[in-house]
């Protein structure tokens, strides 16, 4: 929304230094007014319902996952966290944080 804002302002400044006649000013400045808020919303309108569409498809295909299925995409995204056990070692104020 702040990038239609900024289009609205541009358009206003450059209507201002072109037209000199106040009522055309108005009349263009409403006109593309109109054309930026038309394709704005068409185009905000797509992209939301493509990302829509997507992420319901996304979780269509989390029914139809087995469990092991399900696992192996969580750890591709997020691995699993391994510890070292044989370096154990108490450290901080008065050795109260364990530290591998």
């Amino acid at each position: 929304s702040y990038a239609f804002l900024i289009t609205i302002v541009i358009e206003s400044v450059l209507i201002s230094t072109i037209e000199s006649d106040l009522d055309k000013q108005q009349k263009y400045d409403h006109i593309l007014f109109y054309i930026f808020s038309s394709l704005w919303l068409i185009i905000f309108g797509i992209f939301f319902s493509y990302y829509a569409y997507k992420l319901i498809q996304s979780e269509h295909e989390k029914f139809k996952m087995s469990s092991d299925e399900i696992n192996d995409k969580v750890n591709k995204s997020l691995p699993t966290l391994k510890f070292s056990y044989k370096n154990l070692e108490r450290t901080g104020h008065k050795k109260r944080i364990l530290s591998f």
